[in-house]
């Protein structure tokens, strides 16, 4: 989820732009995809108790892959 609250306001998706960004920041698509990924990722991780095998499967990735994207992003697989 990508918040708990009762409605989702616009910097739980674009962080970048909630309280405190600068006016006129604005983040490259690729920093925003990469945070998007890194996010769906380790909730994926926290779904299946750090089960790699288990996230990879509900992302519709192979574990190789997921593997790739962990050390890529600077995740920690849990051993």
């Amino acid at each position: 989820a990508l918040t708990d609250a009762a409605y989702l306001r616009p910097e739980a998706v674009f962080p970048e732009r909630g309280p405190g960004a600068a006016e006129g920041d604005i983040s490259t698509l690729a920093a925003v995809r990469q945070n998007a990924e890194r996010d769906h990722i380790r909730s994926a991780l926290e779904r299946t108790s750090g089960r790699v095998e288990e996230a990879a499967k509900i992302l519709g990735i192979s574990r190789s892959t997921l593997f790739d994207k962990l050390k890529k992003l600077g995740i920690a697989a849990e051993a």
